[in-house]
């Protein structure tokens, strides 16, 4: 049985297309208090990102 690599889990900016790794220390967060701590993009500080887990 052949095993498939693994790629990391990549987060991108919807606004952008900023690309890092999920949880990485690139990206920037932003506390709002009826939503808590969201994601923000380092290049154009959206908060936009889709998840990579």
């Amino acid at each position: 049985m052949a095993t498939e690599a693994t790629a990391p889990n990549l987060s991108r900016c919807l606004n952008c297309r900023f690309t890092a790794p999920a949880g990485g220390s690139e990206w920037d967060h932003v506390d709002s208090p009826p939503l808590g701590r969201m994601t923000r993009c380092p290049d154009c500080g959206s908060t936009n990102v889709l998840s990579g887990r």
